[in-house]
């Protein structure tokens, strides 16, 4: 075999490996956690006037209709901001309005739903929702995206 495409080749994987290793270390960086089939997924789309702009995506794996407590007209998200070391606990940063219903948000099997998120200020984000498997919203299970950073 030729001796600089092992070299190559070595050099890749091991740039590969590095890479993986410090997203592994790094406590700002998690994965999402989906929770009852229902998953929450971050994308950081680009930057506007008011921060960064964030693509929310809650996806029903399951085979089954799911419950999401509700916000005003849409799902309640919860923000997390990972600061000095540490991920803080969800808050909610906005005021909910008042539904046109209590119900909370249905989300069929295989639905998704996408929500825009803006006006980020610098760091690194994760977003909670909150499911349950019964419309009276009992037993609810928390799914959390994956981490973004804003710049």
């Amino acid at each position: 075999m030729n001796r600089a495409f092992v070299k190559v080749t070595t050099a890749i994987a091991l740039a590969a490996c590095r890479a993986t290793t410090d997203a592994n270390t790094d406590p700002s960086v998690t994965p999402a956690l989906p929770a009852l089939g229902v998953a929450l997924s971050a994308t950081a789309t680009g930057a506007s006037a008011l921060g960064d702009s964030v693509r929310l995506v809650i996806r029903n794996t399951s085979g089954a209709t799911r419950y999401l407590s509700r916000c005003g007209t849409g799902p309640l998200i919860l923000v997390g901001m990972f600061i000095d070391g540490a991920w803080t606990e969800g808050v909610q940063n906005f005021a909910c309005t008042s539904p046109a219903t209590a119900a909370p948000v249905q989300l069929a099997s295989g639905d998704s739903l996408i929500i825009p998120w803006a006006y980020l200020s610098p760091g690194s984000y994760r977003f909670d929702a909150f499911t349950s498997a019964s419309i009276d919203l009992a037993e609810e299970a928390r799914t959390t995206s994956n981490s973004v950073v804003a710049r």
